[in-house]
Protein backbone atom coordinates (compact mmCIF):
# COMPACT_ATOMS: atom_id res chain seq x y z
CA UNK A 1 0.00 0.00 0.00
CA UNK A 2 1.45 3.53 -1.15
CA UNK A 3 2.25 6.15 1.63
CA UNK A 4 0.32 9.37 1.12
CA UNK A 5 3.09 12.05 0.51
CA UNK A 6 2.59 15.11 2.34
CA UNK A 7 4.46 18.54 1.92
CA UNK A 8 5.30 21.52 4.28
CA UNK A 9 4.47 24.86 2.52
CA UNK A 10 7.75 27.45 3.14
CA UNK A 11 5.44 30.21 2.61
CA UNK A 12 2.48 29.49 4.99
CA UNK A 13 4.03 26.56 6.47
CA UNK A 14 0.58 24.76 5.84
CA UNK A 15 1.05 20.79 5.77
CA UNK A 16 -0.52 19.84 2.53
CA UNK A 17 -1.15 16.79 0.25
CA UNK A 18 1.87 16.66 -2.06
CA UNK A 19 -0.76 16.72 -5.24
CA UNK A 20 -1.19 19.19 -8.41
CA UNK A 21 -4.34 21.18 -6.42
CA UNK A 22 -2.05 22.37 -3.76
CA UNK A 23 1.46 22.74 -5.62
CA UNK A 24 2.34 23.80 -8.71
CA UNK A 25 4.71 21.25 -10.58
CA UNK A 26 8.61 21.45 -10.56
CA UNK A 27 11.54 19.69 -11.54
CA UNK A 28 13.45 21.00 -9.00
CA UNK A 29 11.47 19.89 -5.90
CA UNK A 30 11.99 16.18 -3.79
CA UNK A 31 8.30 15.30 -5.11
CA UNK A 32 8.06 16.76 -8.59
CA UNK A 33 6.57 19.94 -6.93
CA UNK A 34 7.95 23.72 -5.87
CA UNK A 35 8.05 24.78 -2.13
CA UNK A 36 5.47 26.89 -1.80
CA UNK A 37 1.74 26.08 -2.46
CA UNK A 38 -0.22 27.55 -4.95
CA UNK A 39 -1.66 30.36 -2.49
CA UNK A 40 1.52 31.78 -1.62
CA UNK A 41 3.32 31.35 -5.58
CA UNK A 42 0.15 33.65 -6.91
CA UNK A 43 0.52 36.25 -4.14
CA UNK A 44 4.06 36.17 -4.48
CA UNK A 45 3.66 36.41 -8.61
CA UNK A 46 1.13 38.95 -7.97
CA UNK A 47 3.56 41.14 -5.82
CA UNK A 48 6.13 41.05 -7.80
CA UNK A 49 3.95 41.69 -11.27
CA UNK A 50 2.77 44.91 -9.47
CA UNK A 51 6.39 45.81 -8.62
CA UNK A 52 7.46 45.57 -12.17
CA UNK A 53 4.67 46.85 -14.20
CA UNK A 54 6.01 48.24 -17.00
CA UNK A 55 8.72 45.22 -17.46
CA UNK A 56 5.93 42.67 -16.95
CA UNK A 57 3.92 44.84 -19.53
CA UNK A 58 6.45 44.61 -22.19
CA UNK A 59 7.64 41.24 -21.61
CA UNK A 60 4.13 40.10 -22.10
CA UNK A 61 3.40 41.56 -25.24
CA UNK A 62 6.53 40.34 -26.72
CA UNK A 63 5.74 37.17 -25.29
CA UNK A 64 2.26 37.48 -27.64
CA UNK A 65 3.99 38.71 -30.57
CA UNK A 66 6.15 35.75 -30.73
CA UNK A 67 3.55 33.07 -29.89
CA UNK A 68 0.45 33.74 -31.46
CA UNK A 69 -0.66 30.53 -32.54
CA UNK A 70 -1.03 29.92 -28.30
CA UNK A 71 -2.46 33.49 -27.80
CA UNK A 72 -5.18 32.28 -30.36
CA UNK A 73 -5.96 28.74 -28.91
CA UNK A 74 -5.97 30.47 -25.43
CA UNK A 75 -8.40 33.23 -26.73
CA UNK A 76 -11.14 30.41 -28.19
CA UNK A 77 -10.44 28.45 -25.05
CA UNK A 78 -11.05 31.29 -22.77
CA UNK A 79 -14.67 32.18 -24.89
CA UNK A 80 -15.59 28.93 -24.72
CA UNK A 81 -15.30 28.42 -21.48
CA UNK A 82 -17.46 32.17 -20.55
CA UNK A 83 -14.12 33.23 -18.69
CA UNK A 84 -14.91 36.98 -20.40
CA UNK A 85 -18.46 37.18 -19.02
CA UNK A 86 -16.89 36.08 -15.89
CA UNK A 87 -14.50 38.86 -15.62
CA UNK A 88 -17.03 41.11 -17.03
CA UNK A 89 -19.29 40.01 -14.05
CA UNK A 90 -16.78 40.28 -11.70
CA UNK A 91 -15.26 43.89 -13.34
CA UNK A 92 -18.90 45.55 -12.89
CA UNK A 93 -19.48 44.12 -9.47
CA UNK A 94 -16.85 46.72 -8.32
CA UNK A 95 -18.34 50.23 -8.03
CA UNK A 96 -14.92 51.61 -8.64
CA UNK A 97 -13.83 49.63 -11.53
CA UNK A 98 -17.83 49.80 -13.35
CA UNK A 99 -17.26 53.90 -12.75
CA UNK A 100 -14.04 53.67 -14.36
CA UNK A 101 -15.36 51.68 -17.13
CA UNK A 102 -18.28 54.05 -17.42
CA UNK A 103 -15.70 57.01 -17.57
CA UNK A 104 -13.32 55.74 -20.45
CA UNK A 105 -16.14 54.67 -22.53
CA UNK A 106 -17.92 57.81 -22.06
CA UNK A 107 -14.97 59.97 -22.88
CA UNK A 108 -14.12 57.35 -26.16
CA UNK A 109 -17.57 58.42 -27.35
CA UNK A 110 -16.90 62.00 -27.53
CA UNK A 111 -13.57 61.45 -28.79
CA UNK A 112 -14.83 59.08 -31.68
CA UNK A 113 -18.21 59.62 -32.75
CA UNK A 114 -18.07 58.65 -36.31
CA UNK A 115 -16.52 54.77 -34.89
CA UNK A 116 -19.49 55.05 -32.06
CA UNK A 117 -21.97 55.53 -34.67
CA UNK A 118 -20.51 53.26 -37.02
CA UNK A 119 -20.36 50.00 -34.26
CA UNK A 120 -24.28 50.97 -33.69
CA UNK A 121 -25.35 50.98 -36.85
CA UNK A 122 -23.15 47.59 -37.29
CA UNK A 123 -24.44 46.04 -34.49
CA UNK A 124 -28.28 46.95 -35.39
CA UNK A 125 -27.84 45.43 -39.06
CA UNK A 126 -26.03 42.32 -37.50
CA UNK A 127 -28.54 41.62 -34.17
CA UNK A 128 -31.86 42.97 -35.08
CA UNK A 129 -33.99 40.70 -33.00
CA UNK A 130 -31.78 41.15 -29.99
CA UNK A 131 -31.63 45.25 -30.63
CA UNK A 132 -35.03 45.06 -30.80
CA UNK A 133 -35.31 43.15 -27.46
CA UNK A 134 -33.21 45.99 -26.13
CA UNK A 135 -35.63 48.43 -27.28
CA UNK A 136 -38.33 47.48 -25.92
CA UNK A 137 -37.00 46.16 -22.37
CA UNK A 138 -35.59 50.10 -22.38
CA UNK A 139 -39.13 51.70 -23.39
CA UNK A 140 -41.00 49.87 -20.55
CA UNK A 141 -38.38 50.95 -18.13
CA UNK A 142 -38.08 54.89 -19.19
CA UNK A 143 -41.92 55.04 -20.13
CA UNK A 144 -44.24 52.52 -17.96
CA UNK A 145 -41.48 52.00 -15.14
CA UNK A 146 -41.75 48.24 -15.24
CA UNK A 147 -39.11 45.67 -16.59
CA UNK A 148 -39.52 43.04 -18.92
CA UNK A 149 -39.93 40.66 -17.03
CA UNK A 150 -42.70 42.05 -14.99
CA UNK A 151 -44.34 42.46 -19.12
CA UNK A 152 -43.80 39.32 -19.74
CA UNK A 153 -45.09 37.79 -16.27
CA UNK A 154 -48.02 40.18 -16.80
CA UNK A 155 -48.67 38.66 -20.41
CA UNK A 156 -48.44 34.93 -19.28
CA UNK A 157 -50.42 35.61 -16.69
CA UNK A 158 -53.64 37.02 -19.10
CA UNK A 159 -52.44 33.92 -21.83
CA UNK A 160 -51.65 36.72 -23.54
CA UNK A 161 -55.19 37.85 -23.97
CA UNK A 162 -56.80 41.42 -23.51
CA UNK A 163 -57.88 41.79 -20.06
CA UNK A 164 -60.90 43.49 -21.47
CA UNK A 165 -62.22 42.34 -24.61
CA UNK A 166 -60.10 38.35 -23.32
CA UNK A 167 -59.08 38.51 -27.53
CA UNK A 168 -55.51 37.09 -28.61
CA UNK A 169 -53.25 39.95 -29.50
CA UNK A 170 -49.38 39.85 -30.43
CA UNK A 171 -48.75 43.17 -28.78
CA UNK A 172 -50.40 44.14 -25.03
CA UNK A 173 -50.49 48.07 -24.18
CA UNK A 174 -49.69 48.89 -20.71
CA UNK A 175 -52.76 50.78 -19.13
CA UNK A 176 -52.05 52.61 -16.17
CA UNK A 177 -53.89 55.48 -14.31
CA UNK A 178 -53.91 58.68 -15.47
CA UNK A 179 -55.02 60.34 -12.07
CA UNK A 180 -51.58 59.31 -10.47
CA UNK A 181 -49.77 60.11 -13.79
CA UNK A 182 -51.20 62.36 -16.03
CA UNK A 183 -50.03 61.67 -20.07
CA UNK A 184 -48.38 58.55 -21.21
CA UNK A 185 -45.73 58.21 -18.98
CA UNK A 186 -45.98 56.04 -15.59
CA UNK A 187 -43.96 55.63 -12.57
CA UNK A 188 -44.48 52.06 -12.58
CA UNK A 189 -46.46 51.52 -9.25
CA UNK A 190 -50.10 52.87 -11.11
CA UNK A 191 -49.82 50.35 -13.92
CA UNK A 192 -53.46 48.54 -14.14
CA UNK A 193 -52.96 45.95 -16.44
CA UNK A 194 -52.31 44.75 -20.60
CA UNK A 195 -54.98 45.57 -23.19
CA UNK A 196 -55.48 45.61 -26.28
CA UNK A 197 -55.17 48.75 -28.12
CA UNK A 198 -59.01 49.10 -28.79
CA UNK A 199 -59.95 48.76 -25.37
CA UNK A 200 -57.31 50.99 -24.51
CA UNK A 201 -58.70 53.80 -26.70
CA UNK A 202 -62.14 52.99 -25.10
CA UNK A 203 -60.89 53.70 -22.02
CA UNK A 204 -58.83 57.11 -23.26
CA UNK A 205 -61.95 58.48 -24.90
CA UNK A 206 -63.49 58.26 -21.56
CA UNK A 207 -61.42 59.79 -19.94
CA UNK A 208 -60.95 57.11 -17.74
CA UNK A 209 -64.78 58.07 -16.30
CA UNK A 210 -66.67 55.11 -15.15
CA UNK A 211 -69.80 57.18 -15.34
CA UNK A 212 -69.38 57.30 -18.79
CA UNK A 213 -68.79 53.75 -19.62
CA UNK A 214 -71.67 52.85 -17.39
CA UNK A 215 -73.85 55.19 -19.50
CA UNK A 216 -72.08 53.18 -22.90
CA UNK A 217 -73.38 50.50 -21.13
CA UNK A 218 -77.17 51.82 -20.72
CA UNK A 219 -77.13 52.99 -24.28
CA UNK A 220 -76.16 49.22 -25.56
CA UNK A 221 -78.72 47.78 -23.78
CA UNK A 222 -81.54 50.25 -24.28
CA UNK A 223 -80.62 52.16 -27.42
CA UNK A 224 -82.92 54.99 -27.67
CA UNK A 225 -82.99 54.67 -31.30
CA UNK A 226 -84.15 57.50 -34.46
CA UNK A 227 -87.40 59.31 -34.40
CA UNK A 228 -90.32 57.46 -36.33
CA UNK A 229 -91.60 60.07 -38.41
CA UNK A 230 -88.91 61.81 -40.85
CA UNK A 231 -87.19 64.84 -39.83
CA UNK A 232 -88.80 67.51 -41.55
CA UNK A 233 -91.96 65.88 -40.61
CA UNK A 234 -91.08 66.55 -36.97
CA UNK A 235 -89.88 70.15 -37.77
CA UNK A 236 -93.22 70.90 -39.55
CA UNK A 237 -95.06 69.79 -36.63
CA UNK A 238 -92.95 71.82 -34.11
CA UNK A 239 -92.92 75.06 -36.15
CA UNK A 240 -97.25 74.59 -36.08
CA UNK A 241 -96.99 73.73 -32.39
CA UNK A 242 -95.36 76.77 -31.91
CA UNK A 243 -97.37 78.95 -33.92
CA UNK A 244 -100.73 77.40 -33.36
CA UNK A 245 -100.92 79.78 -30.12
CA UNK A 246 -99.81 82.99 -31.85
CA UNK A 247 -102.54 82.58 -34.76
CA UNK A 248 -105.05 81.73 -32.21
CA UNK A 249 -104.74 84.87 -30.17
CA UNK A 250 -104.56 86.98 -33.09
CA UNK A 251 -107.61 85.95 -34.41
CA UNK A 252 -109.37 86.48 -30.91
CA UNK A 253 -108.04 90.53 -31.53
CA UNK A 254 -109.91 91.20 -34.83
CA UNK A 255 -113.07 89.91 -33.63
CA UNK A 256 -112.97 91.58 -30.55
Amino acid sequence: MSEIQTKKCTGCGEILLANEDNFFKSNHGKYGFEAKCKSCRNKQIKAWQKANEDTERVRSREWRRNHPEYVKEYQQYYLKSGGVKRANDKRRANPEHHKKDLEAHRRWVKENPDKFKQSQDNYVANNPEKRAEQFKKHRLKAKYGISLDEYVAACENQDGRCYLCHRPTEILTVDHDHNCCPGSRSCGKCVRGLLCGLCNFMLGAAKDNPDILLKGIEYLQNPPGLPKEPIYECFENLVESYLKPVVQSESQEETC
